[in-house]
């Protein structure tokens, strides 16, 4: 009988195997795939506030605004009937562009309109659905807290034809991630 001499002592052999063995299984252990999901929360929320006299400090929320009785070719502002301005504020958690609509149908010779005071004391039109002038952080209000800008202010303005009669219609504010809306 004839004995066959290996060029590997078997000791080695053994040792190969086991590292070829460790490392088949360690790749299965870790080289598993766990997929994961999460969403970040949006929270959104507008609300329309008085300020004080000096622009400092929000006094109250406004949900409803009472215009009274208006002559014909009289117009009435928000500033003059809560004495001081209004200022959007963001309650939610993203950046925020707002845009104001009617909703409701004005008498003939009845038109409201907006404006925004962006920088200064000046005043700027503020078309219905236009998402692209302001522009409220989280949790703060539109333009500096401190001063002027930041100012919204409706005009409820008719004509000298204008039918006496009650009326009603609301103002919608409506929030977007961007300013195309």
């Amino acid at each position: 009988m004839r004995l066959i001499k290996r060029s590997v002592p078997a000791w080695a052999m053994i040792i190969t195997l086991i590292a070829c063995a460790s490392l088949a299984i360690g790749a299965v252990m870790y080289t598993r795939m766990v997929s994961n999901v999460a969403t970040i929360k949006a929270a959104w929320g507008i609300t329309l506030w008085r300020m004080s006299p000096d622009y400092l400090t929000p006094v109250e929320v406004i949900n409803s605004i009472a215009w009274g009785e208006l002559n014909p070719g009289e117009l009435l502002s928000t500033n003059y009937l809560f004495g001081t301005c209004l200022k959007l504020k963001n309650d939610g958690n993203v950046q925020v562009y707002v845009a104001w609509a009617l909703d409701g149908t004005l008498p003939s010779g009845v038109t409201l309109t907006a404006q925004y005071c962006a920088s200064g004391s000046d005043f700027s039109p503020l078309p219905q659905n236009n998402f692209g002038i302001i522009s409220i952080p989280p949790g703060e209000f539109s333009g500096s807290p401190l001063a002027n800008p930041g100012r919204v202010e409706w005009i409820l303005s008719t004509s000298p034809e204008t039918p006496p009669g009650s009326f009603s219609f609301n103002i919608i504010l409506k929030g977007a991630d961007s300013s195309t809306g």
